[in-house]
């Protein structure tokens, strides 16, 4: 699962980067490169900004983000400029789970809350939970599947995303292989 979210994030990653590219493209990509409904416009000054729990938001340093939890026992790690705080045993949605907090630049971009077999949740109830909350899931799981080698696609058994009004991406995804489930919130715009 560990292997997918690094897939993801390198993603994420060259998105960004394109969107910062000195060129300006005047022009879509054609549709059968991508898809429109995988990029949703946002209205930036009428979106209410994402807050993932205890009143954490995008770009939020290390520092604010632990004292918004509490402060509580955390681990670090670093995936080349990503900083990840990882906490673990927390109660969200319900059940036990841990915490990854991901940092570029010292501001929170990324949310992954990791349930694993004790937890006991269910995917199809966590994407009932999630649709009702968010509406309909994208198409955004093909994409990703499109971009995953067949190794990485056997290892992932169900994907679902949602892209939220403030561009806050959502994906719930299922490893059976490993016995976890995760729920990722990333924020598009970083």
């Amino acid at each position: 699962m560990k292997k997918l979210l690094s897939v993801l994030l390198v993603m994420l990653l060259i998105l960004s980067a394109w969107a910062f590219a000195e060129e300006e493209i005047t022009e879509p990509f054609p549709e059968d490169e991508i898809e429109d409904e995988l990029y949703e416009e946002v209205d930036e000054e009428t979106a209410e900004p994402f807050s993932f729990r205890n009143g954490i938001t995008w770009g939020m340093t290390r520092e604010q983000v632990l004292e918004a939890e509490g402060n509580p026992k955390y681990e670090t790690d670093r995936d080349d400029v990503i900083d990840i705080i990882e906490i673990e045993d927390v109660q969200f949605g319900g059940a036990e789970c841990d915490l990854e907090y991901h940092f570029a630049n010292d501001a929170l971009f990324m949310a992954v809350v990791e349930y694993d077999d004790d937890a006991k949740v269910d995917f199809a109830d966590l994407r009932a939970r999630l649709t009702e909350r968010f509406g309909e899931p994208g198409a955004f799981s093909e994409a990703i599947k499109a971009e995953l080698s067949e190794d990485e696609l056997k290892e992932l058994d169900t994907i679902a995303s949602w892209t939220l009004p403030d561009g806050t991406e959502v994906w719930l995804m299922e490893d059976s292989d490993d016995h976890t489930i995760d729920i990722a919130f990333v924020d598009l715009g970083w």
